[in-house]
C-alpha cells in the first residue's frame, strides 16, 4: 500500500508558490500540484519546477470544470506542452478538453506522465457511469485516471471508494469526492488502492472543497498506523 499526498498549490504569483511548496514539502507532501490557473503571472513556471525537490503536476483547470482559466485553449496548449521543458513530471489534462487528441499525441514521446481527469461539481454520478468515464480515459491514454464526485451522501462516499479498489487492479487511477461530506472518501481512497489523493498546504487556501491539509493527513494516516 502507497499512501501519496498530493499538496495542491493555490498561489497567485510565482514567489508564493516557491513559498507554499516549501510549506507542503516540510509537512510531509509527496507530489505537488501547481494550479497554475490561479496564478496572476504565467512565466517563469520553471523556477518552482527548480525549487523543490518533489514532483509536481501541472494544472490549468477549465473554468467549467471548477478552475479559474479564462484564457483561450491555444494558450492552454501551449502552457502545458511546455511542462516537459519546464521541469514538471505530470499534467492534468481534462477529458472534457477539445485539444485532448492533440495534446495526448503531442505529449507521446515525453517523460510526462499524463493524468486525464473529469469532475462533476453537483453529484456523485451512478456507479456504470463512473466506469464508463474512466474506460474513456484509459483509451484517451492517460496514464493516470482521475475522476472527482461531489458528495451529496455519506454513501457517495463508498461509490467512489469502491471504484478505486476496482479499477486500480488494472490501471492507476484517482476518485474521491468533494465536500464536506466526501471527506472520508480523500482520506481512504489510497488505502483502496487511488494513486493519490489531494491536500492543501494552508487552511483557507484549498483548491477545492473539503480538502484537509497535509499535516491534518499526515497525522489521520498516523493514527490508522498506515
Amino acid at each position: 500500500m502507497t499512501i501519496r499526498i498530493c499538496a495542491a498549490i493555490t498561489a497567485e504569483t510565482i514567489k508564493e508558490a516557491i513559498k507554499m511548496a516549501e510549506i507542503a514539502e516540510k509537512a510531509g507532501a509527496d507530489i505537488l500540484e501547481l494550479r497554475s490557473d490561479y496564478l496572476k503571472e504565467s512565466d517563469q513556471l520553471s523556477d518552482i519546477a527548480k525549487s523543490t525537490r518533489l514532483p509536481i503536476i501541472l494544472t490549468l483547470r477549465k473554468h467549467d470544470e471548477g478552475g479559474r482559466f479564462t484564457g483561450s485553449e491555444k494558450e492552454r496548449i501551449q502552457t502545458i506542452l511546455k511542462a516537459v521543458e519546464d521541469g514538471f513530471k505530470y499534467v492534468d489534462i481534462e477529458l472534457t478538453a477539445p485539444s485532448l487528441t492533440t495534446l495526448m499525441e503531442e505529449l507521446e514521446d515525453t517523460d510526462l506522465k499524463t493524468i486525464i481527469s473529469h469532475h462533476d461539481l453537483v453529484a456523485t454520478p451512478n456507479p456504470i457511469e463512473m466506469v464508463s468515464t474512466v474506460k474513456k480515459e484509459i483509451q484517451a491514454g492517460a496514464d493516470i485516471c482521475k475522476i472527482v464526485t461531489t458528495a451529496n451522501t455519506i454513501e457517495d462516499n463508498f461509490t467512489c471508494l469502491n471504484l478505486v479498489s476496482e479499477i486500480s487492479k488494472q490501471h492507476d487511477v484517482i476518485c474521491f469526492a468533494m465536500g464536506k461530506l466526501g471527506v472520508i472518501s480523500r482520506v481512504l481512497s489510497p488505502l483502496f488502492g487511488a494513486y493519490l489523493t489531494f491536500a492543501s498546504v494552508i487552511k483557507g487556501r484549498e483548491s477545492a472543497p473539503g480538502q484537509l491539509t497535509v499535516k491534518e493527513m499526515r497525522r489521520i494516516y498516523e493514527l490508522l498506523g498506515v
